[in-house]
């Protein structure tokens, strides 16, 4: 199913974004908020038209949850939530507009600061944001030790998304030695949390032996 994914905003509350999906034209959306009785109107300032926009819109939620300000309502700026949607969207975007004129800056030191500040208080997505963010070079000079430092704090916390990249990196030998017992343990610690089909194929494809062992450690 083909849809949008838009951030709205509201003069009336500022300080504050909404990230909504909807298979309709968002100007319509925001039409119909306006009759919800708030005494401005709602804006539409950034759109995406992709496949499943639902799920793209649960995964950016997830990503902008340290800055849940209840339901779809996110306490960052729209630059940022643009930035989750784009990541979220993966480069699958249709078309993508910004009509509220702001964009993206340059790079995305933003929402680096955001996330570590989170990242740092604890909070267990915006660790795995962070490590994403190491991990692509987004924001910051790409970096496996960092990106593998980030999700293991994560992933200790039972992120399933943080222990599959922890997994894999394990399994791949980037940001730490290879090591296939650590491996299968972090992936089927993510199984066993998320049911993902990717990493489900690739706790399949640990030699034997190493499963057995992290069986043990991942008790599970």
């Amino acid at each position: 199913m083909r849809g949008w994914v838009y951030v709205i905003s509201n003069p009336a509350m500022p300080g504050l974004v909404k990230v909504g999906y909807s298979t309709k034209d968002p100007d319509s959306r925001a039409e119909e908020l306006n009759h919800t009785g708030s005494p401005q109107p709602y804006i539409v300032e950034y759109e995406i038209l992709i496949e499943e926009p639902r799920d793209i819109e649960q995964k950016t939620h997830k990503r902008l949850s340290p800055f849940s300000a209840g339901k779809e309502w996110f306490q960052c700026s729209v630059q940022e939530a643009a930035i989750a949607i784009r990541q979220a969207s993966n480069g699958r975007a249709i078309l993508e507009n910004f009509k509220g004129g702001k964009g993206l800056p340059k790079d995305s030191a933003e929402a680096v600061k955001w996330y570590r500040k989170s990242a740092e208080q604890g909070d267990a997505i915006a660790q795995y944001n962070l490590g994403l963010m190491y991990d692509s070079g987004d924001g910051v000079p790409q970096d496996d030790i960092e990106a593998e430092k980030w999700y293991r704090k994560s992933a200790e916390q039972g992120n399933a998304d943080a222990q599959s990249y922890l997994g894999s990196m394990y399994f791949l030998g980037e940001g730490a030695p290879k090591d296939y017992v650590e491996a299968y343990k972090w992936l089927n610690l993510a199984v066993a949390g998320s049911l993902n089909k990717d990493t489900c194929n690739a706790v399949n494809i640990v030699p034997g032996p190493h499963s057995r062992q992290a069986d043990t450690l991942a008790d599970c």
